[in-house]
């Protein structure tokens, strides 16, 4: 029996500890020291040495090493939660990231361009072309320092990603990587041929972009007619074909009419949703977007209806912990090789294009991001809501703040889950 691991596996060998994801089962494993170098050995072609075959049995008995796994069917979104164990592996793996500067997990922009004129997008203006744009052949580079540099956790974003011609090559190069891949998109280009060919790949989740239960609604606010049933193709297509997808909700003056009513059609249709409940400042200043924001009491009113979970960030930080994971367990690459501590921060360490990654990885723009500690900031350590704040350094530099500031869209966030009746803080 052939014993590499399968193509729904994903993996990552640390100091101390060895990570394995299985995409089929959306089940993640912690492997000993031992374990990890008996997989390494299984991943290289191997055979296991002797007094390793019990775990071996254990692994294959996981499915470890189908290489053809078939698609499970989907669960219902109240059943479909990820394991405790899953959790906390997770949880347990940041902060490890976080303590030894590790970038566990990478967000990469693949394209800024993209085919909708969504009403809360944060770009001012979208380019019209690749040019500038990161090859195929420069990408797998970069996928290797990053593997090198022990990340496991790979997000590929945009503007949409599948506007790039070589989508699927990027994503196989992840996967060849063992990378665990997750997608960010529209869903408006993806046609049958690409979910078959996205779904042999074994993401780890796609999440596409929804902005009201019908065509009416969504379309609307995307400026493009028939995008609603694209992503909703998009959507029905993974699961049905066993992968992980998430619908990304955002909650504004347009969408929060219909949101109920959204929520529950994708509880019909058994897809998980992920809310999104501020709308930002376009990342060159502009303010415009801001203005869809819904009042607090509303926000709290659907926080209660949806069941939407609060952010944590700031809850039980010392004065001396690091205050986000931003250039310590997380980084960030735009589609022109710029590496960046997180998704939202401007705060470039340099191009790939002329330093590899690990020495930008320790560049003085993020050595002295990390030297900032959550008793520096401003207000926050002492705040009544710090429990319930998912508190932004970007979104605070965006609105015109220091990086030890808070945002207001930040506390208008964290005092609408107080207010909301299902919530209850505890610092």
């Amino acid at each position: 029996m052939n014993l590499i691991p399968g193509p729904h596996i994903s993996y990552r060998r640390y100091p101390d500890r060895t990570i394995l994801v299985d995409h089929r089962t959306q089940t993640t494993y912690e492997l000993n020291d031992t374990a990890g170098e008996t997989f390494d050995r299984l991943e290289r072609g191997e055979a296991p040495l002797a007094g390793e075959q019990e775990f071996v049995d254990e692994l294959r008995d996981l499915g470890i090493f189908d290489t053809a796994p078939q698609p499970i069917p989907p669960v219902a979104p109240s059943e479909g939660t990820a394991p405790a164990a899953t959790d906390e592996i997770f949880t347990a793996l940041k902060r490890f990231g976080e303590k030894h500067c590790i970038p566990v997990a990478a967000t990469f922009s693949v394209t800024y361009r993209c085919p909708l004129a969504c009403r809360h997008c944060f770009f001012d203006k979208k380019p019209s072309t690749a040019e500038g744009e990161l090859t195929l052949a420069e990408i797998e580079k970069v996928l290797d320092e990053l593997r090198d540099a022990g990340t496991l956790y790979l997000t590929l974003t945009g503007g949409e990603p599948f506007l790039r011609h070589d989508i699927l090559d990027i994503v196989a190069a992840g996967r060849k990587r063992r990378f665990a891949v997750s997608l960010l998109t529209s869903g408006y280009l993806c046609d049958e041929p690409t979910l078959d060919a996205l779904a042999a790949l074994w993401p780890e989740s796609v999440q596409v972009s929804l902005y009201g239960p019908d065509s009416a609604t969504h379309d609307r606010f995307t400026g493009v007619p028939g995008s609603f049933d694209r992503a909703m193709r998009t959507l029905r297509g993974l699961r049905d074909r066993g992968i992980s997808v998430t619908a990304a909700v955002s909650i504004n003056t347009l969408t929060a009419p219909t949101v109920r009513e959204l929520a529950a059609l994708l509880r019909a249709e058994t897809i998980p949703l992920s809310c999104n409940i501020t709308m930002l400042p376009s990342r060159g200043g502009a303010t415009d977007p801001t203005a869809l924001n819904i009042s607090e009491e509303e926000l709290a009113a659907i926080i209660a209806d949806l069941g939407i979970p609060h952010g944590d960030r700031l809850a039980g930080k010392g004065p001396d912990d690091a205050p986000c994971a931003a250039a310590r367990s997380v980084v960030a690459i735009d589609p022109y090789g710029t590496v960046l501590p997180c998704h939202e921060l401007d705060l470039p360490a340099g191009s790939l294009r002329e330093k590899p990654f690990t020495e930008l990885w320790r560049a003085l723009p993020f050595e002295n991001l990390r030297r900032l500690r959550f008793g520096d900031l401003t207000d926050c350590p002492t705040c009544t809501y710090r429990a319930v704040c998912g508190r932004c350094a970007a979104l605070a530099l965006r609105t015109g703040g220091k990086i030890t500031d808070h945002a207001a869209l930040d506390c208008r966030a964290a005092r609408a889950f107080s207010l909301s009746p299902k919530k209850t803080i505890d610092l």
